[in-house]
C-alpha cells in the first residue's frame, strides 16, 4: 500500500488548493453590467435547460431529470437549487394524495421568457447552428412561439398535439393546444374542447416538419388534415 507522510500531504493540499481557480464573478472583478450579471445566473451548463422546461409550467425531478440530456441526479439538484437561491426557480408539495415535489418558475423566472425567443430568433443566425439532434416535447412548442409569424390568422386554426420525446430515458408525452386566429397565434400545455384535428407525435419529427419541411407520417394526423395543412404554410420562413 502506497501511504502518503501526514507533512508531505499537507503540503501537496496547500498546494492544490492554490492552484484551484476561484470562482469569480464579473461583479467581484469591477464590472457592474446588468447584462453579464444575467449571463451569469442562467448560463451555466443545463442552467438554462432546466428553466426552459419550467416555461410551460411546473415539472418533477424525474421529468427534468428526462429532459435535460446528459445531466447527472446530483448536477440537476444543484442546478435547481442554485436557480432557487438566486430567486429564479421555486418548488412545492402537491396537495394530497400526491404529495410529489414539483419545480417552477417564479414571476421574476417567467418573464426571461420573451428576452429567449428574441435570442433564439437571433440564433437562428448563427453560421453554426445544429443541423442535427432532436428537441424535447416543451421545447418544440417554444420553438413555435419563438418563430411563429406575428400576424393573426383568419379563418383560425386549432389544432391538438401529442407530443413525445423517443430520446428520453422515459417516452412521456404531453398534449398541447394550437390556436392561432384573430388575437394571435397562442400554443400552450392542455387540450382543446373538440379539436377537429389531432397529431400525436415524437416532438424532433413534429419540429422537421414545420420547420424543414420533412413530412408527417399518415398515421401521426387524426381528423382534419386541412387546417394541419394550412398552419405548416403559414409557419413557412416567407411568412415571418
Amino acid at each position: 500500500m502506497f501511504i502518503i507522510p501526514v507533512a508531505t500531504f499537507s503540503i501537496l493540499k496547500w498546494r492544490y488548493n492554490e492552484d484551484m481557480p476561484i470562482k469569480r464573478t464579473y461583479a467581484d472583478l469591477g464590472d457592474a453590467c446588468a447584462t453579464s450579471h444575467a449571463m451569469e445566473l442562467i448560463a451555466e451548463h443545463w442552467g438554462y435547460i432546466v428553466i426552459r422546461e419550467l416555461f410551460l409550467g411546473p415539472k418533477r425531478f424525474s421529468e427534468l431529470f428526462d429532459s435535460a440530456r446528459g445531466i447527472t441526479p446530483t448536477m440537476l439538484t444543484t442546478r435547481l437549487r442554485d436557480l432557487d437561491d438566486r430567486g429564479i426557480v421555486t418548488s412545492r408539495l402537491l396537495d394530497p394524495p400526491a404529495r410529489v415535489r414539483v419545480y417552477d418558475l417564479t414571476e421574476w423566472g417567467r418573464d426571461l421568457e420573451s428576452i429567449m425567443h428574441a435570442l433564439g430568433r437571433w440564433a437562428q443566425r448563427s453560421p453554426s447552428l445544429p443541423q442535427e439532434g432532436g428537441l424535447t416535447p416543451d421545447a418544440a412548442v417554444l420553438a413555435m412561439r419563438t418563430m411563429a409569424p406575428p400576424h393573426p390568422l383568419d379563418p383560425p386554426v386549432q389544432l391538438q398535439l401529442r407530443l413525445s420525446d423517443s430520446r428520453g430515458r422515459n417516452e412521456i408525452a404531453y398534449d398541447y393546444f394550437i390556436d392561432w386566429g384573430s388575437d394571435g397565434f397562442h400554443a400552450d400545455r392542455g387540450r382543446l374542447p373538440n379539436p377537429i384535428t389531432r397529431i400525436s407525435i415524437d416532438a424532433t419529427s413534429w419540429a422537421n416538419a414545420l420547420f424543414n419541411g420533412a413530412a408527417l407520417p399518415r398515421e401521426a394526423v387524426q381528423g382534419d388534415p386541412a387546417p394541419l395543412d394550412r398552419f405548416i404554410r403559414s409557419m413557412s420562413p416567407a411568412q415571418r
